[in-house]
């Protein structure tokens, strides 16, 4: 039986020591888009108790990897890395889990346009990003 997108993105990316360290996990992938979420720890705060916008960046910036990299996995297409990301921090988060949900805005032959949105427990929006990838093969 052949994997699908799902499993090969959880095999792949689970070699990411600093996801994993994390806490983020992804739970879906679907064409190029992909959703992770992360359970907020003590380890996520910073000194005003609330989620380290470097963690946020940190989550934004690998649910845009899984989805940049998704046709890659299915073998349709050319791994990707960043080129250029851009964030803003919106709201402060302090506990519950957050999801990352990644959306191609456009799927270029070498460049790839993405939005990542970050989202709390109650679907509020915690910070948004906006993600350039430049195709390396």
């Amino acid at each position: 039986m052949e994997n699908t997108t799902l499993e090969k993105a959880r095999d792949y990316f689970g070699r990411d020591r600093y996801a994993a360290m994390s806490g983020f996990v992804i739970e879906s992938v679907e064409g190029d888009a992909a959703t992770v979420t992360c359970d907020i720890q003590d380890c996520h705060l910073n000194a005003a108790d609330t989620v380290m916008g470097g963690v946020l960046f940190a989550m934004a910036d690998f649910a845009f990897a899984v989805g940049c990299n998704a046709a890659w996995l299915r073998g349709t297409g050319s791994r990707t890395v960043a080129a250029d990301c851009h964030i803003q921090f919106l709201k402060a988060a302090r506990q519950g889990r957050l999801t990352a949900r990644a959306i191609p805005l456009q799927n270029g032959r070498k460049l790839g346009f993405y939005r990542v949105e970050v989202t709390d427990d109650a679907d509020q929006l915690i910070a948004v990003m906006q993600s350039a990838g430049c195709r390396t093969e």
